[in-house]
């Protein structure tokens, strides 16, 4: 999606959140789009479809190709005209050019692509029709935005988007709506509370989340031009454990599509991801055990409540001086945060965060073993964010008791479906996926 946050987002960033949004409510209008904006799906003659949505830098976009999973960050050399490399987030060296043509009304109508000085190509701007709206979830208004096919037969098939951990608003600026409407069928993106024109405090509580995934749903079925028959739910990264509670909570859900998500709690995840994360940072074996030690003891006082921090103190008496110890600091596992916000705040803090703010301890399964609907989980193969054998094992199950569980593994892939190279060694994210997008399509395609 815009960014590729880990499933979660660790406990100091969790704070710094929390803080920061404690007294966010947003006030109403907001969010209605700037026709004269660059973003939307644009089509080449033969018929290769690309997604052009804002960057985090202001000024800047990203190119995201269907067809090829090419994505590119574009760079910007007046208002209309921008340049970048053949990769992921880089300018030079110069590769391709790009050049946007307005309409006499000011509004984007096509994109120009030269790539290494060869002849341009040509790419129109795909016309949708939409409606941006606010809705209720319980005593706080939620700002959303229907997209529907600009031609076809209504009521259309809708899917609804369902948010990872990122706090920032969703709509207008991810590609998700592009894909889908441009393919014929209906998307729905509304701002998660607490970010873009969205009230409410931020969250990452699954309950929370899905409650405002159904009063969505139920705006949606009111909708004339949405088949209420044929609504189905797209949750990625975090969204993996929301989307299947919401389905639970709303059989009006007909299919869900999984992204990168995870079958077990975010505590199972930290456990496994956290000596994934060590060894990317060229930890040896015997570090990232005493590590793991040192992790396990605070999941042991989380598990209790938070009564009794002996044994996770005993450990950082033991290993404070250890060459490890300072590089693990400040790391996204809930050890590295926690000692690098330091043991006596977070004795304070982080308790009520497990109370209200998330919940790192809920169990997914119960809930997918609950459902009965078509689902697909586009599973990310080399992933450290959301480590994936424990999910795969736990789909397979309930795909051989007869659920209607699809899975598809894109190889060497990490977290977002995105491929990467080794560099220095690290992982350099390079694009898509080459299959993602298409198998995403084809299997929301094939819903009735």
């Amino acid at each position: 999606m815009k960014n590729l946050l880990t499933t979660k987002i660790y406990l100091v960033l969790l704070l710094t959140v929390i803080f920061s949004l404690s007294v966010k409510t947003q006030e109403k209008p907001c969010g209605i789009t700037d026709t004269s904006q660059l973003q939307g799906a644009y089509r080449f003659a033969n018929g290769r479809i690309v997604s052009i949505v804002p960057s985090s830098i202001a000024g800047q976009w990203r190119y995201t190709d269907f067809n090829s999973g090419k994505s590119h960050k574009l760079y910007p050399t007046d208002a209309l005209n921008f340049q970048s490399a053949d990769d992921w987030g880089s300018e030079k060296p110069v590769v391709f050019r790009y050049r946007f043509n307005l309409d006499k009304n000011g509004a984007a109508e096509s994109l120009v692509v030269i790539q290494n000085g060869r002849r341009e190509i040509i790419a129109k701007k795909i016309k949708f029709r939409e409606q941006t709206i606010n809705f209720k979830s319980g005593d706080i208004q939620l700002f959303g935005k229907l997209t529907l096919p600009m031609n076809g037969k209504t009521p259309f098939k809708t899917v609804v988007y369902v948010h990872g951990s990122d706090n920032e608003g969703s709509v207008d600026s991810d590609w998700f709506p592009h894909i889908l409407a441009a393919n014929g069928i209906a998307a729905f993106v509304f701002d998660k509370r607490g970010t873009g024109c969205s009230e409410g405090k931020y969250t990452q509580h699954f309950g929370v989340l899905s409650d405002d995934v159904v009063a969505a749903l139920r705006w949606l079925k009111t909708r004339p031009e949405v088949d209420s028959n044929r609504i189905g739910l797209a949750g990625y990264s975090q969204g993996g454990w929301v989307a299947p509670l919401a389905a639970l909570k709303n059989s009006s859900v007909k299919f869900v599509l999984v992204g990168y998500g995870m079958a077990m709690s975010v505590a199972e995840e930290d456990r496994l991801e956290a000596p994934l994360k060590l060894k990317e940072l060229g930890l040896d074996k015997d570090a990232i055990a005493q590590f793991q030690e040192l992790n396990g003891a605070l999941h042991k006082v989380a598990k209790g409540n938070f009564k009794d921090y002996r044994e996770f103190e005993a450990m950082i008496a033991k290993y404070k001086d250890t060459k490890w110890f300072a590089v693990v600091k400040g790391t996204q596992t809930w050890a590295g945060s926690v000692l690098a916000m330091g043991i006596e705040q977070a004795k304070v803090q982080i308790p009520p965060m497990f109370e209200t703010f998330f919940q790192p301890f809920y169990e997914p399964v119960p809930t997918l073993e609950s459902l009965n609907l078509p689902m697909l989980w586009l599973i990310a193969k080399d992933d450290i964010e959301a480590p994936p054998e424990p999910t795969i094992a736990v789909l397979k199950r309930l795909r051989n008791q007869g659920k209607p569980f699809a899975t598809v593994i894109f190889p060497n892939t990490n977290h977002g479906i995105t491929e990467f190279v080794r560099r220095d060694g690290r992982r350099v994210t390079t694009q898509y996926a080459h299959n993602y997008f298409s198998t995403m399509v084809k299997w929301i395609k094939g819903q009735k």
